[in-house]
């Protein structure tokens, strides 16, 4: 005889989606990415860590790396 599985991932996945589906109906694509990047910053789940510590630094690298070239950009008109 089968054992009956305690929970079923897919009905858990659906449910998550039905939930994020009626938070995200209403909003703009840009809300809805404000929200996502606000709910990251402050969340304390794994996926937030690891995002938190790869793609802020990543953005971060970038504006310093854009604040440089435009330094030097400005060096080379004076």
């Amino acid at each position: 005889m089968k054992k009956k599985k305690q929970h079923d991932c897919v009905d858990l996945k659906n449910k998550i989606q039905k939930t994020l589906y009626k938070e995200y109906k209403k909003l703009t694509d840009e809300e809805r990415v404000c929200l996502i990047n606000r709910k990251l910053v402050s969340s304390d789940s794994p996926i937030a860590a690891f995002w938190r510590q790869n793609v802020l630094r990543v953005a971060e690298e970038k504006a310093d790396y854009k604040s440089k070239k435009n330094k030097r950009d400005m060096q080379k008109s004076d």
